[in-house]
C-alpha cells in the first residue's frame, strides 16, 4: 500500500530542500543564462538588420543609376523629335 502512495510523489519529495544561499546561486545562474542567450539574440538580430540595411543600399542605388540611365534618353528622344 505504501508503495502506491510513494509512487504518486515526485522524486524531489525525498530530497531535503536547499539553503536560500542555494536557490539563489541556482536562479542567479539560471539568470545568466537567459541574459547570454538574450545577447546572442541581440548581436544576431544586429547582424541581420545590418545585413538588411546593407541590401537597401544596394537596391536603392541601383534604383537611383537605372533611373538616371532613363531620363538622358527620354532627354535625346525629345531633342530629335
Amino acid at each position: 500500500l505504501w508503495l502506491e502512495i510513494l509512487s504518486y510523489t515526485h522524486r524531489d519529495w525525498f530530497e531535503s530542500p536547499w539553503s536560500e544561499v542555494e536557490f539563489l546561486r541556482r536562479r542567479l545562474k539560471e539568470e545568466q543564462e537567459k541574459s547570454e542567450e538574450a545577447n546572442r539574440a541581440r548581436l544576431d538580430a544586429d547582424a541581420r538588420c545590418h545585413l538588411a540595411e546593407k541590401e537597401r543600399d544596394i537596391y536603392k542605388f541601383l534604383a537611383l543609376k537605372w533611373k538616371g540611365r532613363r531620363h538622358p534618353r527620354r532627354s535625346q528622344q525629345q531633342l530629335e523629335e
